[in-house]
């Protein structure tokens, strides 16, 4: 028998893109990512992700 109960995938993989746009002299950032992921068999899927940082 060579089935197993484990649910992780084979294979799985990941790329991103992103874009960061900096302000005021490196203290402030916004962020915009695009990753897309695909794992082993029918299953993918996109995601995105914007983030902001601020120092004082």
């Amino acid at each position: 028998d060579t089935s197993t109960n484990n649910p992780a995938p084979n294979n799985v993989a990941r790329y991103d893109i992103g874009v960061n746009y900096v302000m005021a002299g490196h203290n402030a950032r916004i962020s915009l990512v695009y990753t897309h992921t695909d794992v082993s068999g029918p299953k993918e899927f996109g995601m995105v992700v914007v983030g902001t940082q601020f120092q004082f």
